[in-house]
Parts: C-alpha cells; sequence; structure tokens
C-alpha cells in the first residue's frame, strides 16, 4: 500500500512539473553557460535560492527537465518552498500545518519523496537556510554542531560530532547515524557510510522498505531541529 500511494504520488507529481514547465519562462542563464545542461540551472538556483526562492524554484524545475534522475533540484526545490513561508516551516517542524496550507505542503513533501527515491544520500546542505530563519539561536550541542560542520562541508568534523552524540546513547540517538552516512559519503568514505545504514537498519522493522525508512528519518529529524533551534539541543548537553 505503501509503495502505491508513493508511486501514484510521484506520477501525480511529474505531471504536475510537466504543466510547469510549459508555463515558467526559461530563465537567463551567463553566456558561458550551457543551457542544455541540468547543473547550470541547479548552480544557478542555489546561488539565488536563500533571497530568491521563487527565481531559484523556477530554475530547478529547469535542472528536472533537463534531468528527471538528479536527486538535487528536487531536493532543492522542496527547501525553496519552506523559504518562501518560513513560518509555515516552524508550523511544519511542529507538525501544526495550517489548514490552507495542506496541499500545498503536501505537494513538497511529495518532492522531498522524489528525490528521495532518486538518491537517499542526496546533500542535506540547503535546508540549513530555512533552519537559519527560524526564531533564536543555533544550540551549542553535538547534533546541531555537527549540522553546521555538514553544511560548511566540513565532513570529518561533523562525522566526529555526530559519532559522539551517538555513543552516548546508541538507542535514543540512532535515527543520527543517518547523518553520520551522510558526512561519511560526502567524504567518500563509503565503508563507514554502509556501516552506519546497517546499523541503522537494524533497528527497522522487518519488511519495510528503504523509502519508508527514509520517511522515519526524515520526521526524526524534523523534532531534533526543533529541539536544537529552541535551545533545549538535541541530547539536552553542550559537550
Amino acid at each position: 500500500m505503501v509503495v502505491l500511494i508513493c508511486s501514484a504520488l510521484i506520477v501525480e507529481q511529474r505531471a504536475a512539473d510537466a504543466q510547469n514547465n510549459g508555463r515558467l519562462a526559461r530563465p537567463k542563464l551567463s553566456r558561458s553557460a550551457d543551457t542544455n545542461d541540468w547543473e547550470a540551472y541547479y548552480d544557478y538556483a542555489v546561488s539565488i535560492i536563500e533571497k530568491h526562492p521563487n527565481d531559484a524554484d523556477a530554475a530547478l524545475v529547469w535542472a528536472t527537465h533537463l534531468d528527471p534522475t538528479r536527486a538535487e533540484p528536487l531536493f532543492a526545490r522542496w527547501t525553496a518552498f519552506w523559504l518562501k513561508d518560513i513560518s509555515r516551516f516552524k508550523d511544519w517542524l511542529e507538525d501544526h500545518v495550517r489548514p490552507g496550507d495542506s496541499a500545498a505542503v503536501h505537494g513538497a513533501d511529495t518532492l522531498l519523496t522524489r528525490a528521495m527515491h532518486r538518491n537517499p544520500f542526496v546533500a542535506r546542505t540547503l535546508i540549513l537556510y530555512a533552519f537559519d530563519r527560524l526564531p533564536g539561536r543555533w544550540g551549542a550541542d553535538l547534533g546541531t554542531r555537527g549540522m553546521i560542520a555538514y553544511s560548511r562541508l566540513d565532513y570529518a568534523e561533523a562525522a566526529d560530532n555526530f559519532g559522539r552524540l551517538i555513543r552516548k546513547d546508541p538507542e535514543r540517538y540512532v535515527m543520527w547515524r543517518a547523518y553520520r552516512a551522510l558526512a561519511f559519503v560526502g567524504a567518500a568514505n563509503y565503508d563507514s557510510a554502509r556501516v552506519e545504514m546497517t546499523a541503522l537498519a537494524a533497528t527497522v522493522r522487518p519488511g519495510r522498505s528503504t523509502v519508508v525508512i527514509v520517511v522515519r528519518i526524515t520526521g526524526n529529524d524534523r523534532i531534533q531541529h526543533r529541539s536544537a533551534r529552541d535551545g533545549a539541543g538535541t541530547d539536552g548537553t553542550s559537550a
């Protein structure tokens, strides 16, 4: 049932993307850019996404049109969606989606699901822009420090912080193994990433698909990050 629902959502979103592509004007890139390369539109979108998420979203639609197999534009569109309305992002983190936003949030979550189908290890760095706009300050706990290091592409520091957090309580912080695996993938340390994901998969009930595992990870991360921004910290300690 879960697979059928996910497949239906993906088909629905692909049709919507095709319609959007017909309506959206192709963004103008620099003269040196290859307008037949998805990365040209993706790189342009990343350069403006923090301040101009609507324009970035248009470029990302074209990136997906040029190469539908890539996860990066889909994850970036999910990020752009939240950057358009940070109060809506805050509500989503707290599981308080406003009734009028439910259809739009559903569409955004479909983008995330599609990205995870294509590459469960797609970089998560862009979403830090949205977290940075939330009220409050960044915590000093290991989880938050690891995420900040990850956003700076300091994968060794990120993996070290995540590892220290997991060792405090392997059962309680097991979901952080997913982010430690992401850090290892970023550093091209695939054997260590495999170890983390194997340990994580061992905690999931038999019969669950990879996609469901990823969605479960994402849901847990929402709660963990919210705690970090509220000042409580992801592990209740700063060391």
